[in-house]
């Protein structure tokens, strides 16, 4: 197949400034044969709006009818493209020009057998952080997945629609790892050395629900032990001390912000009473 069509998968939630980032970067890409899924998590703000702004035939807008979350808008979105290969792409996130086109190009010349994903470099902003993360990774890493988590950021990754299986409705954090862990069990990765993807921090992420972190974390333990054990006792050991330490970072992460939160209620509770 000579020019594959890719889907580039948007779901979205009351965030129509970020939105026009996200879908701005996908209609920047120098590969032009493009299918653009939005599925709009039922926003009480006008998304259709701002998706209209484009005028570009290659983006789908579909809006569901009630709020169902990111893990069900992304599944509505996998079942309705029609790509070879699929990028997922969240609404606060960025993937720079080239992206596609040297993933694919990686995908044609890549000596890796059985090879389903082809993931990048990303760079990770915050207001206090700039960072790259190195996804250098190639072959089977299914082993290595199940020991760490190493493929940073999902809109990283251009994946083989043959190979991506939908999201566990039942996780409620951590559901970029376990497509992951899954993805590697069913096929092989490799990468291409360049910075093609952004990461921006913004507020009600998942990754600050540490209520979510913890749900997650202990679903994930549960789903994989008898993975862990299939590579013998060392390793499960390992991942049972890595979940703990994981379920007692997130459990004082919750503590401590539960804190803050107090104690600013507490000043803006006093300086009221003293202005009375």
């Amino acid at each position: 197949m000579i020019n594959p069509l890719v889907s580039i998968i948007i779901p979205t939630y009351n965030r129509p400034t970020y939105l026009q980032r996200a879908i701005g970067s996908t209609l920047n890409q120098t590969y032009k044969n493009l299918e653009i899924i939005i599925i709009d998590d039922f926003s009480t703000q006008d998304i259709s709006a701002v998706v209209n702004e484009f005028q570009d035939n290659r983006i789908k807008y579909f809006k569901n009818s009630t709020n169902r979350g990111s893990v069900f808008s992304r599944n509505r979105g996998l079942s309705i493209c029609s790509g070879d290969y699929v990028n997922f792409l969240d609404d606060d996130d960025e993937i720079l020009p080239q992206k596609v086109e040297f993933q694919l190009a990686k995908f044609k010349v890549s000596n890796v057998e059985n090879l389903g994903v082809v993931s990048c470099d990303m760079e990770y902003r915050r207001k206090d952080i700039n960072m790259l993360k190195k996804n250098h990774l190639k072959g089977n890493i299914y082993k290595k997945l199940l020991r760490q988590y190493c493929i940073y950021g999902i809109h990283s990754m251009l994946i083989k629609k043959e190979f991506t299986p939908k999201f566990d409705i039942n996780l409620k954090s951590s559901q970029e790892y376990d497509l992951s862990i899954r993805l590697a069990r069913r096929c092989n990765f490799d990468y291409v050395p360049k910075r093609l993807a952004i990461t921006h921090t913004s507020e009600n992420q998942i990754s600050f629900n540490y209520k979510k972190k913890i749900h997650g974390t202990k679903y994930l333990f549960k789903k994989y032990r008898s993975e862990f054990l299939r590579f013998g006792a060392k390793f499960y050991v390992y991942n049972w001390f890595r979940f703990r330490y994981l379920l007692l970072r997130y459990f004082v992460l919750l503590k401590l912000s539960v804190r803050h939160v107090n104690e600013l209620i507490y000043t803006i509770h006093n300086k009221l009473v003293k202005n009375l």
